[in-house]
């Protein structure tokens, strides 16, 4: 049966392509059609492209949590799914309430520092969930990341409108 591996001494050729992108030339081996697919779907290097790993690993996360917050907070807490519902629509409330008065915190202290903070006391408190023992703390905890949440998307927002050049901006 033929080795798949190159026999010692035996060279090994890669097809190799030469292209023209942004005015360099490129040399190398010819990507696989996932990491093709892939850098096109992504921004230029740079900020945008940090932007853009930043949104996904965020988005993960949250939606990591939003699928498993039910469970744990029924089956670990102790509270209702009523509660849990409750709980999670006064936060919703109180951030739709608290938009344009954020927004005005982000215009005030900046959007990259707004940003910055509001990420760090998010993750303290996603951090703090598994020291909830009833429904008042819970509540109190899904408000204030609500609010945490909603600063945070203003400044990100802001910073991501400050950074790009408008040609790399969508949505």
């Amino acid at each position: 049966m033929p080795s798949i591996l190159p026999e010692p001494g035996e060279r090994q050729v890669t097809e190799t392509r030469v292209t023209r992108r942004r005015g360099i030339d490129q040399t190398g081996p010819v990507p696989s059609t996932l990491v093709t697919a892939v850098a096109r779907t992504l921004p230029p290097p740079g900020a945008g492209r940090r932007l853009c790993l930043q949104s996904a690993l965020f988005a993960v996360g949250t939606g990591v949590f939003l699928s498993g917050n039910a469970v744990f907070f029924t089956q670990i807490v102790g509270v209702s799914a009523q509660q849990v519902g409750v709980a999670f629509t006064l936060s919703a409330l109180v951030s739709f309430l608290l938009a344009v008065p954020l927004g005005a915190v982000v215009d005030r202290l900046g959007p990259q520092r707004t940003w910055a903070g509001a990420a760090l006391v998010e993750a303290l408190t996603y951090l703090s969930f598994p020291w909830v023992r009833g429904y008042a703390v819970l509540v109190a905890l899904v408000v204030l990341l609500a609010v945490v949440e909603g600063v945070g998307g203003a400044g990100r927002t802001a910073y991501t409108i400050d950074v790009l050049d408008p040609t790399q901006r969508s949505g």
